[in-house]
């Protein structure tokens, strides 16, 4: 049986390590797994959490990290065949977490695995549209192109040959899954392997991330050229209005307010991030996360946090 090591990154972390820990200790059908935590300059007990589960600890400086570039250093310290990325917020559902995501690996040609990850009970509603889109229920592993290092397997042997990128500030898993297909892999997504992790998607990150996943070609952003804004209209009107039936059908219209602007928001990220990566500047690496955000979003989030009230922007407010 293959050994395998789990890769936390984790800063800050203390709320919710702890539960991560515990739900990894429950699992069955597995060997105890190795824990290796990366740690980017936490300043409070996340360290000591990791600790007491008896995790071996990687120190990297807070101006040295990428997520490509601590995922790497985790590998390094590890001693798995087979590597599980967990990010330190992300718990797992039951018990059979980490026995279906690596069960895949049986078969040679599979390089990665990744989980399907389902909202916490205190899930912004446009971040649950968003879950359900990329990480659809299922039962039986699929092909697909979807890969996260938040809940994700790789083999060892791959790895040594396609590292993560270090100088991409996100989608650095998108960007590696691509590369492993392209080189004749398999990547599995496996819907019966799950875990709780959510965001508040703020529209400033909405627009990041949505950047970056169109920035390294993880999103496909057809039609995204020079003089094509209409497109981006187009795209805008026609996925708030799959927004809005979800939330209909979700028994959530009290959300259909800021729907509007986290659209522009994902849409127009992604516009942007594609136009920038064919346009052949592609110069955007480590630190320069830091894109400019359009001022109209810049603008627009505080604005949607002041208007937002309890038990009416989030399931359990």
């Amino acid at each position: 049986m293959s050994r395998v090591s789990i890769i936390l990154r984790v800063k800050n972390e203390g709320r919710t390590l702890g539960q991560v820990l515990e739900g990894v200790g429950l699992q069955r059908g597995v060997e105890p797994p190795e824990l290796v935590v990366v740690d980017s300059g936490s300043t409070d007990d996340t360290l000591a959490i990791a600790e007491r589960h008896g995790a071996a600890i990687v120190r990297i400086r807070p101006e040295d990290f990428t997520w490509g570039g601590a995922i790497n250093r985790g590998i390094e310290a590890s001693s798995g065949d087979i590597a599980v990325m967990l990010s330190g917020h992300c718990v797992p559902v039951d018990e059979h977490w980490l026995r279906e995501l690596i069960a895949p690996f049986g078969a040679p040609e599979v390089a990665a695995t990744a989980s399907r990850h389902v909202p916490d009970l205190c899930v912004d509603p446009l971040e649950a549209v968003e879950l359900a889109e990329w990480f659809p229920p299922g039962e039986a592993p699929v092909e697909a192109g979807i890969y996260s290092n938040s809940a994700g397997a790789v083999r060892r042997a791959v790895w040594e040959v396609h590292r993560f990128d270090e100088g991409l500030m996100l989608c650095e898993d998108g960007e590696w899954a691509m590369r492993v297909r392209a080189a004749g892999h398999r990547t599995l997504y496996c819907p019966r392997s799950q875990v709780v992790h959510s965001h508040r998607p703020a529209v400033d990150v909405v627009y990041r991330r949505w950047f970056w996943r169109a920035f390294t070609g993880v999103a496909f952003i057809e039609g995204a050229r020079d003089g094509q804004i209409l497109y981006l209209g187009y795209k805008t009107a026609k996925y708030l209005w799959q927004d809005l039936r979800m939330l209909w059908r979700d028994g959530r219209p009290w959300a259909w307010w800021r729907a509007p602007f986290y659209e522009l928001a994902r849409q127009w990220g992604a516009f942007a991030g594609a136009r920038l990566s064919r346009s052949g500047r592609v110069g955007l690496r480590g630190h320069d996360y830091a894109i400019r955000v359009p001022r109209p979003i810049a603008l627009v989030d505080p604005i949607l946090r002041g208007l937002e009230r309890p038990g009416r922007s989030h399931v359990c407010g």
